[in-house]
């Protein structure tokens, strides 16, 4: 079944299930429609999962797509469709690219928050397995910190990487995962996101509003 019909040009959602059909076969007769979804931001995370047979074909337009500033909801979008998609290890700089713009993005307009919650799930797995990069897992540990305000997460992942013979540690160990990883700039980002959430943490305590004098969170 083709994904260009007269049908599915007159209707979005016939053209939607057409190019799944085809994508769950690994039909590559639906790249061109797949990849013209992406690259308009409207690919659907029911899509991109379906598609897991082409990773290989599409991981290019979701890696150009990302390096993008995108909406929370596409990057939840995008994240959650291609989690289980294999050979992922080159997007990892986009991915941490995105998820440091959401982060920042948050900070400016608090109530982008909420909206960015749907993503908590994808983010919680890069956040907590061992085997994704360490440039991800802070990346997502940020970001998740800043969607759901909730530290009890994020603060053992960003301590062990705010450590730099960690870094070297988990290198060593996990070398394919963290071959985007350079150990200085990974305990540095690590080391100021800590400082960051340790700051608002001691803030909120009453009493301990404008104390500058704690020590550093890496040492």
């Amino acid at each position: 079944m083709a994904a260009s019909g007269p049908a599915a040009r007159r209707d979005p959602e016939v053209a939607q299930a057409a190019l799944a059909r085809l994508a769950r076969r690994g039909d590559r007769r639906c790249l061109p429609g797949l990849r013209e979804r992406v690259a308009a931001g409207t690919a659907r995370v029911e899509l991109l999962c379906s598609a897991d047979a082409l990773a290989d074909d599409l991981w290019p337009a979701i890696r150009a797509r990302l390096a993008q500033d995108l909406p929370a909801a596409e990057v939840n979008a995008l994240l959650t469709g291609t989690q289980q998609w294999r050979g992922g290890g080159p997007a990892v700089p986009e991915v941490v690219a995105v998820l440091e713009r959401l982060s920042r993005r948050i900070d400016a307009t608090g109530e982008l928050g909420s909206r960015a919650g749907s993503a908590a799930p994808a983010l919680r797995g890069m956040r907590d397995d061992p085997a994704e990069a360490g440039a991800l897992r802070v990346a997502a540990a940020d970001a998740l910190w800043h969607i759901t305000g909730d530290a009890t997460g994020a603060l053992p992942v960003l301590r062990h990487f705010a450590n730099p013979s960690a870094t070297t540690a988990t290198t060593e160990r996990a070398p394919v995962a963290n071959e985007h990883d350079d150990d200085g700039a990974l305990s540095s980002r690590a080391q100021e996101a800590l400082r960051r959430i340790e700051h608002e943490i001691a803030a909120a305590v009453p009493g301990n509003e404008g104390d500058d004098d704690r020590p550093d969170p890496a040492g």
